[in-house]
């Protein structure tokens, strides 16, 4: 006689109708507890979060307070570093167009705030080209801080009615000033100093 399955064919049938039943129960579930958040529209939901929170305690997206400031666990300083001055003056104070054989003195006057080391230059601007003159100034082409620096050159070829000096003034954290000077200067000036 034939051994009957059908018992287990029956608990087979049996467990996988109450797994589906369970998985039809939990997504029925899902559906109707977020249907109420899909049914609601936009705008009715706003209304209700609004009547719910007062619109003072509401920060504005535009205002400051909105944006929270960042805090550092210590205090940042920002150091600003100044760029330092310069100034060229002529110490023979010309007053006429001195002659080829004629040497000029002029010195540059360097002030820096930073007090760091100074490299400067000098040059003489003929039409588009400038000689360099830099190697003329002393003591030197480089100061410690604030200081003066001379320079005592015979004027270069090409030089026909007036000079145009040029001189810089860079320190060791990069930041430059410039400053001019066109001989020979008026009376006026010479008279001043």
């Amino acid at each position: 006689m034939p051994k009957k399955s059908f018992p287990k064919r029956n608990i087979a049938r049996w467990t996988a109708i109450g797994l589906v039943f369970c998985v039809a129960v939990g997504f029925a579930f899902v559906v109707l507890a977020d249907g109420d958040r899909i049914e609601t529209p936009l705008n009715q939901k706003e209304e209700s979060f609004s009547s719910r929170t007062p619109e003072s305690s509401i920060p504005e997206l535009g205002s400051a307070e909105a944006q929270p400031t960042p805090t550092l666990p210590f205090e940042v300083t920002e150091v600003q570093n100044q760029a330092p001055r310069i100034y060229i003056q002529d110490l023979d104070c010309w007053t006429e167009m001195p002659e080829l054989s004629d040497l000029v003195t002029v010195q540059l006057v360097v002030d820096d705030p930073d007090d760091e080391v100074i490299i400067l230059d000098l040059g003489v601007l003929i039409e588009e080209r400038v000689i360099d003159l830099s190697d003329q100034l002393l003591p030197a082409s480089e100061l410690s801080g604030s200081g003066k620096a001379q320079a005592t050159f015979s004027l270069p070829d090409g030089v026909n009615n007036y000079i145009h000096l040029i001189a810089h003034a860079t320190d060791s954290s990069g930041a430059k000033s410039e400053a001019a000077l066109i001989l020979p200067q008026n009376s006026e000036n010479c008279n001043s100093e």
